[in-house]
């Protein structure tokens, strides 16, 4: 890439890669790389500090770069890959797919602009407390293991918890107004007093 060292995007899915390229590195004003669908490994090394969207879905990825050196990535696709473990940090994303993955552990560092989180078909049992993700709106974690929902911030307004375990709900959310609890394992109707502005709630096969 050296004779394009000004590219700001670039895509590369679908060409059977096994490692990056490593001239990618040279591309120091790069704002978004798609590599999805190839046959990669690993993104140890990626360099490129300057992104603004990464997207590596349908991957053998097992594990996520540190976001925390990429100080302007803002939305990142992760989905279909072998991730096991999460440990998330980014002062600058926004929106993050991790959905299909094997992610049976999960950390939140700082998150402060974070807004959209996608983690639904994973193996997750237990999520930590999320109040310090003040700004996040849209959260789906369906079609896992979780037992019981984790103290949320109050800014949420889409909450997609179907395809779970939860045998009840105790949620303040002024906010939401989608509310998806399908297929768990409520025993009755959960007090929404806390939550007068839901327009749309499912409690279907329950």
């Amino acid at each position: 890439f050296s004779h394009v060292s000004g590219l700001i995007i670039l895509d590369m899915y679908n060409n059977g890669l096994t490692k990056l390229p490593p001239s990618l590195r040279m591309l120091t004003r790069l704002k978004r790389l798609d590599i999805s669908d190839n046959k990669l490994k690993s993104l140890e090394d990626l360099k490129n500090y300057s992104l603004a969207d990464l997207i590596f879905e349908k991957n053998q990825i097992r594990e996520l770069p540190d976001f925390a050196r990429f100080n302007k990535l803002e939305n990142v696709n992760a989905d279909s890959n072998l991730i096991s473990g999460v440990n998330l940090a980014c002062q600058t994303l926004q929106t993050i797919v991790l959905s299909n993955n094997m992610i049976n552990t999960i950390r939140f560092g700082q998150l402060p602009e974070l807004k959209n989180l996608i983690l639904a078909k994973n193996r997750i049992f237990f999520l930590p407390n999320m109040e310090r993700i003040s700004h996040l709106e849209y959260l789906d974690i369906s079609s896992n293991e979780i037992e019981e929902l984790p103290k949320l911030p109050e800014s949420l307004e889409s909450l997609l918890a179907n395809n779970n375990k939860l045998m009840e709900i105790n949620i303040r959310l002024p906010l939401l107004e989608l509310l998806n609890l399908e297929n768990n394992r409520l025993h009755g109707v959960p007090d929404f007093s806390q939550n007068p502005n839901i327009q749309d709630l499912n409690m279907s096969m329950n």
